[in-house]
């Protein structure tokens, strides 16, 4: 059981990576899906494969790695909970055609877009690495970072797509507001309080 849904998961990641590397990379868009069912399916499936995929593997294969510690599960938890509050903050904040990546109506720059152009992505990528942590896995340490590179590269293929949409706009947000977190927008968000 635990093979197959390993084989999945690290299958619907590869399949993932290799169209965002073809969109990056070509005139080949895969990503975002706008406006076409095929690239939603094509997306999204695998997405929900790996995502569900990742917390049975970690709950399956808990532990099996050769470093055994507690200290590495609870210095997880926190990162587990900031990542999965930002990406949920995100997600709420954004209409969900627009988190799916069918429609962009209107450039966010308010609320937590105010100290993250990717918040949704920051909070997976924390997430993640928090639950590769925390479940010491063998098969998370492979598919986790397979997981975290797709969401790295998903804004470089986005943010094309906002310049031609948002023109200065989105350039004068990318210039005051960092792709995923930084020091100066954590301040900023404490300076807001």
């Amino acid at each position: 059981m635990l093979s197959i849904i390993f084989y999945a998961t690290f299958s619907s990641l590869v399949i993932l990576n290799i169209m965002m590397f073809i969109t990056i990379s070509s005139k080949i868009k895969f990503w975002p899906p706008l406006n076409s069912k095929i690239k939603l399916i094509l997306n999204w499936v695998p997405t929900y494969i790996f995502m569900g995929g990742i917390v049975v593997i970690g709950y399956l294969d808990f532990n099996t790695f050769v470093i055994k510690s507690a200290i590495f599960q609870i210095i997880s938890l926190p990162i587990i909970l900031i990542g999965l509050y930002i990406g949920i903050v995100g997600f709420i904040f954004f209409k969900t055609k627009e988190t799916l990546g069918i429609d962009i109506i209107k450039l966010k720059t308010t609320g937590i877009y105010e100290i993250s152009r990717n918040p949704q992505y920051t909070g997976d990528i924390l997430w993640i690495f928090g639950y590769m942590i925390f479940c010491n896995s063998v098969y998370l340490y492979i598919i986790g970072p397979m997981a975290i590179l797709w969401f790295l590269l998903a804004p470089i293929a986005e943010e094309p797509i906002l310049v031609n949409l948002f023109g200065k706009d989105f350039a004068n947000y990318k210039n005051t507001t960092p792709k995923f977190i930084s020091i100066q927008s954590i301040k900023k968000l404490f300076r807001r309080k």
